[in-house]
């Protein structure tokens, strides 16, 4: 039997309206640089099959509120898909060479490709509500 994909830092408490459920994610460090290479690995079980498509987003979020880097993606076929499927979805960011050192947040959910519609999220944790939700924060130091 294959070993199940477990995330480093799991996370519950997160309820999406999709066919997904947000298990946790893997991140290197919290610690990054401008210009260099963020690589977020996000963890989600399947509850049910989709009938359409479906991209999941992972946003950095600066200092003004606006992304600042976006890795949204898809790497595995809907069709391939079988309920409580475990998903590993890698999105790779780069914050632009000019972001000012601060804390910002990276923020993930999902999305219908055909609509663009986000899927309302209600993050217990943070007792927050919205079509995103924060993941961590992460320390932006200064350039190269």
């Amino acid at each position: 039997m294959d070993a199940v994909p477990t995330p480093s830092h799991p996370v519950a408490g997160v309820e999406l309206d999709g066919p997904l459920t947000f298990l946790g994610y893997d991140l290197p460090s919290e610690r990054i640089v401008p210009g260099e290479t963020l690589e977020l690995c996000t963890y989600w079980r399947v509850e049910r099959v989709p009938g359409r498509p479906l991209s999941l987003l992972a946003h950095l979020i600066g200092l003004e509120g606006n992304a600042i880097a976006v890795g949204d993606g898809l790497g595995f076929p809907i069709e391939q898909w079988q309920p409580y499927d475990i998903i590993v979805q890698a999105h790779t960011l780069m914050p632009p060479p000019n972001a000012p050192p601060g804390t910002y947040t990276l923020h993930t959910g999902g999305y219908w490709l055909d609509t663009m519609e986000r899927w309302d999220v209600e993050d217990a944790i943070n007792e927050t509500n919205g079509d995103t939700f924060i993941i961590t924060a992460l320390k932006i130091e200064g350039g190269r």
